[in-house]
């Protein structure tokens, strides 16, 4: 994974789910940073203590903001579409946090473009949000690296919302409102398209049946 201006660190100091009472994805967030502020700079593969405490924490993380509510939002793409996160009830939303010169984020792209042909028509949503500029998205990246998501550029805010300080990070939301799925991180090679696309489809393929169900 990326975080903006921390390679990795490894925590000496609790990080339990159960400590957080009622959940919300910042206050998720906030207990990770506590739980991996101020401590060894983590050098990924020569500390596997480091690694598995590292990942036990991602894990936490992940478990803290499953079933929290997607927060509320307003924002613009970068094709002047206008994105209010109250209208997304009754979809399934798959959300994105990336930027250009991430490559696990860049790795993963062929695989989020797949889900993306692949539920055409089947009332699922997808958002990319980066705190990058149109401008350097639309001329300097697309042209190599088409993402068909519904880019949200300048979306600084969103991050802190959402409580994104690791890249990629991926949200996955039921159309009822909740977060059903979340993960952050990913790897660089040939494999991260497939990663993402087995892990995401997994979700909403079953987020889908769910909803069937409820409509009969």
């Amino acid at each position: 994974m990326i975080q903006r201006g921390i390679i990795a660190l490894l925590a000496i100091v609790g990080f339990s789910v159960a400590t957080y009472g009622q959940r919300s994805l910042v206050q998720c967030a906030e207990k990770k940073k506590q739980a991996v502020m101020g401590i060894v700079q983590l050098q990924q593969g020569t500390d596997s203590l480091a690694s598995q405490k590292l990942a036990l924490i991602d894990q936490d993380w992940q478990d803290c903001v499953e079933d929290a509510d997607l927060p509320v939002f307003r924002a613009s793409t970068i094709r002047d579409e206008v994105i209010d996160s109250r209208a997304l009830k009754g979809k399934i939303v798959v959300i994105n946090f990336w930027f250009t010169s991430c490559a696990p984020c860049v790795a993963e792209l062929p695989g989020l473009n797949r889900l993306v042909q692949e539920y055409q028509g089947k009332n699922v949503v997808f958002i990319g949000f980066t705190f990058e500029g149109k401008k350097k998205i639309m001329d300097e990246f697309f042209p190599e690296h088409p993402f068909d998501f519904k880019i949200v550029s300048e979306a600084a805010s969103m991050e802190k919302i959402f409580g994104v300080d690791d890249y990629p990070s991926t949200f996955i939301v039921d159309p009822w409102g909740k977060i059903r799925k979340a993960w952050s991180g990913g790897t660089t090679g040939p494999e991260a398209k497939n990663e993402v696309y087995l892990k995401a489809s997994h979700v909403i393929d079953a987020l889908l049946k769910e909803k069937n169900k409820e409509s009969r």
